[in-house]
């Protein structure tokens, strides 16, 4: 029980970081972007 409980926490925390990175790499990749363009 105890095993299972754990287990369903660390997939939800892994889903959380990723997603956490996801939108950082988004976050950056969008304001680099932006800087691009405006220094064209």
């Amino acid at each position: 029980m105890n095993g299972e409980i754990y287990d369903s926490f660390e997939k939800y925390n892994f889903k959380k970081i990723s997603t956490h990175l996801l939108a950082r790499i988004v976050y950056l990749t969008h304001k680099s972007i932006i800087f691009i363009c405006f220094n064209l």
